[in-house]
């Protein structure tokens, strides 16, 4: 079958691919950012008191590689800030306060 407009319906076509890619690309950043939301909170309330340091370090260094991996997107700093919050409300003390100037 021949299409009327060979312009329109390869416009149209680009058009639904591009929409699948950047569908594709918000499914991953929701899914990084669930993944990281569930690791904040087994942090925040399952990890011992003396492990949550060590816990919210590591999820800072993924929160900060998702960050970077969505530049223009706003969730990932959110939850890195959410992290590094965390993260010094487990160091305490000055520590804590220099890694809260720290945040995003």
């Amino acid at each position: 079958m021949k299409h009327p407009n060979p312009t329109l319906f390869s416009t149209l076509s680009l058009a639904a691919c591009l929409a699948c890619t950047a569908a594709r690309a918000d499914s991953s950043l929701d899914k990084a950012i669930l993944d990281i939301e569930h690791q904040w909170a087994h942090a925040m309330y399952q990890v011992p008191d003396k492990d949550k340091a060590q816990a919210f370090a590591k999820l800072d260094k993924e929160a900060k590689a998702v960050a970077d991996r969505f530049p223009k997107r706003v969730e990932p700093l959110i939850w890195e800030a959410i992290s590094l919050s965390g993260h010094a409300k487990a160091e305490g003390g000055l520590t804590g306060l220099g890694m809260a100037k720290e945040s995003p």
